[in-house]
């Protein structure tokens, strides 16, 4: 029995590895706003609203009903935001979870020389994490708020019977918490090879501790010679975030066209006037206050018929019923996106790239010694850092439903129903085409790619007068961009050498030339590559497989995009993987002709469309007052449960299904309320 589930288990991993690239995740969890919830609008006051009060009158009735929120169902949250990942246990938590925490909630971060990678492991290299690093990282997303709601309901039956308006202000205090925790299984004793990150290699003294250090925003590893950004959006914060405001401030106005003490049918206009929060990109579960800040129009139809009533005992049974059809507006938000094709690229790293080809560079294809079209310029950062733009969102419809049954004797009532709400699918426009969202032409996916090959022999020495406009002359065009020019980058590029102090470090320029001052290259000098890796994933890159244990054959960069022989030096010597291996073609390391650059059409802007479809049960007790003729105090305590995403693999890529991103929370409430007659 044992070894049939370790088999059984197998065949799971191996077939969600084949599915895994399909599925869909998102970037943001969109709840719903405090300001939509019309079963608590209604409940307690089946008497008080809709309802003739004295003839011809003005009334008013004024409620406050603080709310508890907590939500439920914390693995689907992570579903929406890691995809199928965190549904399916690590081998090695099988015979039960650390911490007691559930099992489903965890991914696992792994290094690139890890043996035999778990196959849904997140690549530990894109962290600036040791290449044996293994750790596995446990989330439980919930959200916990507090809401006083605000109502107040006026009947202006004085000026038109059945005329009514209706003002709606939620203050909410929202506090979200990914409940993020590390457990690290081993924290890694390997660097970087030379090449790999840099020039020189990396200790791992300059590397991080943990997953959690970079992906907080809060470290990153020190790499000499190169620039490694911090994680500046979609971080993912190990402590909650809270946030105070009012939702929305809600208006509506309505006539009641059938307007009797046993029935009605009413018909209103409502708009929401933005007092929320927007996203802005900066944490992967950011605190929401309202519709994301949003104007918001829309229709009202509500309705009531008692159904049975018994006037000796003072008892009645009556249904009722609220429907609310609402268009969200065009509003600016900041949000987070992956690749087009690529779950979770926000968190894979990218690489400069140079349109400026140094140490004559080449590749050779079909014989011939190929120029790159860009060249890597020492500088790494996430790809959320790039990907995170302002676009303008809308929602077509959004629709809020009630129906509610009442039982009545005397002072005391009881309710109980159903909701149900739902938003369609986001409209997501960038606010800026190319090239606003992020300099084209620039950056590349990094993957497991080496960065740097190593010169196999000498070069000679050569300086060359360059013209006044920039362009090389033609005996220079292929030799001179063999070397380096002195300029006041050159310090923090190890693949651009420089003579030192030369000139200041600075070109000496005139009206009609400039005197660029070459350096020569020597044996084992190391030179930047050309390279991408477009079919690199959160989980590997293409050059070491998981369960690869030939690591010298993946630094020679066999499956990066269009890899060739790589050359530099005037005489276009061969580049090495390493800068002490034998110079032999067995060891020659290769560049792309040519790199697939990042570019903004790329961006997946289906990765943060969300749509909503929750349904609620609730249930409400209310006792009113009667003693006072003209001020008729009123009180009660309810209850909730939505149930929002349910259960089930997410949506694959190609499918053109929306992710239902609705929280699943019960919530209880007492409702205090005035009626004014």
């Amino acid at each position: 029995m044992k070894h049939t589930k370790i088999i059984l288990f197998l065949l799971s991993c191996a077939l969600a590895c084949i599915m895994h690239a399909e599925k869909k995740v998102i970037t943001l969890i969109r709840p719903r706003s405090a300001s939509t919830n019309a079963a608590l609008e209604l409940v307690g006051l089946d008497r008080q609203i809709y309802i003739p009060h004295q003839e011809n009158q003005f009334y008013a009735v004024a409620t406050v009903t603080p709310e508890a929120i907590k939500t439920f169902r914390p693995a689907r949250i992570a579903q929406c935001l890691f995809g199928d990942d965190v549904l399916i246990c690590p081998k090695h938590l099988l015979e039960g979870c650390p911490e007691k925490r559930a099992c489903q909630n965890v991914f696992l971060v792994s290094g690139s020389r890890v043996p035999d990678r778990d196959c849904h492991a997140w690549l530990a290299d894109y962290f600036g994490l040791p290449t044996d690093f293994q750790s596995s990282v446990h989330i439980r997303p919930r959200v916990h708020s507090l809401v006083a709601d605000f109502n107040l309901y006026c009947g202006f039956d004085n000026i038109t019977p059945g005329l009514y308006g209706r003002i709606h202000a939620p203050l909410e205090h929202t506090s979200w918490n990914m409940d993020i925790c590390e457990l690290i299984d081993n924290p890694g004793d390997n660097g970087y090879v030379p090449g790999y990150f840099n020039a020189s290699g990396v200790e791992r003294t300059d590397l991080l501790p943990s997953f959690l250090s970079f992906i907080s925003g809060c470290h990153t590893p020190d790499i000499d010679g190169v620039i490694f950004h911090p994680l500046t959006s979609a971080k993912m914060n190990p402590h909650r975030l809270a946030l105070t405001k009012f939702s929305e401030i809600e208006l509506s106005l309505g006539y009641n066209v059938f307007y009797a003490r046993c029935y009605h049918l009413g018909i209103d206009i409502r708009m929401s006037i933005p007092t929320g929060n927007r996203p802005e990109g900066k944490f992967l579960f950011e605190p929401i206050v309202g519709n994301c800040h949003h104007w918001q129009a829309g229709v009202g139809l509500t309705g009531h018929v008692v159904a049975w009533e018994n006037v000796c005992s003072q008892e009645s049974f009556a249904i009722h019923t609220v429907i609310n059809i609402t268009h969200l507006f065009n509003a600016r938000q900041r949000r987070i996106f992956d690749l087009k094709d690529k779950p979770l690229s926000r968190y894979m790293l990218a690489a400069t790239v140079s349109s400026d080809i140094v140490d004559n560079l080449r590749g050779t294809v079909d014989g011939n010694f190929i120029s790159p079209s860009f060249q890597f310029s020492n500088e790494y950062t996430s790809v959320a850092n790039l990907t995170t733009v302002d676009v303008d969102t809308s929602v077509n419809v959004q629709a809020d439903m009630v129906l509610m049954l009442t039982y009545a004797q005397e002072r005391f009532s009881w309710n109980i129903g159903y909701g149900m709400w739902a938003q369609t699918c986001e409209n997501i426009q960038p606010l800026c085409h190319d090239p606003c969202l992020f300099a084209e032409n620039t950056w590349a996916l990094k993957g497991d790619a080496q960065a740097f090959g190593f010169l196999g022999d000498l070069s000679p020495v050569r300086a060359e007068p360059v013209e006044a406009n920039g362009a090389y002359p033609s005996i220079l065009r292929y030799a001179a961009s063999s070397y380096s020019e002195v300029n006041p980058t050159l310090a923090k590029n190890p693949g651009r050498r420089s003579l030192g102090e030369v000139g200041s470090g600075r070109t000496a320029r005139n009206n009609y030339t400039d005197m660029r001052i070459i350096t020569p290259l020597h044996a084992g000098d190391p030179v930047a590559l050309s390279f991408s890796e477009q079919e690199a994933t959160i989980h590997t890159g293409t050059n070491f497989a998981p369960d690869t244990t030939d690591f010298p054959a993946g630094e020679k960069n066999p499956n990066i995009d269009n890899p060739a022989p790589a050359t530099a030096g005037n005489n276009n010597t061969r580049l090495l993987y390493a800068p002490d291996v034998p110079n032999i073609t067995d060891n020659q390391i290769n560049t792309s002709i040519n790199p697939i650059v990042l570019t903004p059409d790329m961006i997946n802007l289906e990765s943060s469309q969300t749509r909503a479809f929750s349904q609620k049960l609730f249930m409400h007790m209310h006792y009113t007052i009667t003693s006072c003729k003209d001020i008729i105090p009123h009180f009660g305590f309810g209850a909730e449960v939505d149930f929002g995403r349910g259960a089930g693999f997410m949506p694959p890529q190609e499918c053109r299904k929306c992710i239902n991103s609705a929280l699943s929370y019960w919530g209880i409430w007492v409702k205090v309320g005035v009626t004014f007659e």
